[in-house]
């Protein structure tokens, strides 16, 4: 009798590429006049990565690199297929970038501008940006990436806590946020240049002691004259008599 080996297909290899770490899916059939009972991959880099009764395996353990993977089948009859190959990619997984803060310190109190400065690094890249934020705002840009530094004029803010947050951005991915909190203690500045008379405060005072000199003389004036009514009166009822 004769026998024809079997016939190996492979179906599907998801994702591919694939980052290290990341499962991936093998499922492929085999074709014959018999049955298929084992189902055979293997890979370039790893070896035999599955021999077994399962058309369909999942992985996420191979290697970081360039797969050539093959499939094989063998039917009932102890025949083997020829390999089907397929090429598979695992990149590195990006690792992301880290940041620190320097200056200024956790909790410490500020006036005036500020020198805000840390660090940054990626391990397997280079930093791109580095950026910086008051309040949870909007992200601005810094000076530097290794190392970074900004100047803040805490003076545009209310005094009082604030938090400073950096990030790192590498390219794919940001940092996690660092961020501290400070508080913002500025002396209010007397930048008013006109003259003390033209000044509120002063013009203010001034206004107020006018009304109080009026209401004085006011009630002077009325005193006097109803003195004068009072001697009249008096003059009248003498003559009468």
């Amino acid at each position: 009798m004769y026998y024809e080996k079997p016939v190996a297909h492979i179906d599907i290899i998801a994702p591919n590429p694939a980052y290290e770490g990341q499962e991936v899916i093998f499922r492929g059939y085999g074709s014959d006049d018999g049955e298929i009972l084992v189902y055979s991959w293997s890979s370039s880099l790893d070896g035999e990565i599955y021999s077994g009764e399962k058309s369909s395996i999942t992985l996420s353990s191979l290697s970081v690199g360039t797969h050539y993977i093959s499939f094989t089948v063998q039917d009932d009859s102890g025949f083997w297929s020829d390999d089907v190959e397929e090429l598979l990619i695992v990149t590195a997984r990006n690792s992301i970038p880290e940041v620190t803060i320097i200056s200024p310190l956790n909790y410490s109190e500020l006036s005036g501008e500020v020198y805000c400065s840390g660090r940054a690094s990626d391990r397997d890249g280079e930093v791109e940006r580095v950026e910086i934020s008051f309040d949870r705002g909007v992200w601005l840009p810094v000076q530097g990436t290794a190392f970074w530094a900004y100047t803040w004029d805490s003076k545009t803010i209310e005094n009082g806590p604030h938090i400073i947050g950096v990030r790192s951005y590498d390219g794919e991915d940001h940092s996690d946020e660092r961020s501290i909190t400070v508080t913002v203690n500025n002396e209010e500045d007397d930048d008013d240049d006109r003259e003390w008379y033209e000044k509120p405060v002063y013009t203010g005072g001034i206004s107020a002691v006018i009304i109080v000199v009026v209401i004085v003389v006011a009630i002077l004036v009325v005193r006097k004259r109803n003195q004068y009514y009072y001697e009249d009166w008096n003059k009248e009822e003498y003559y009468e008599e």
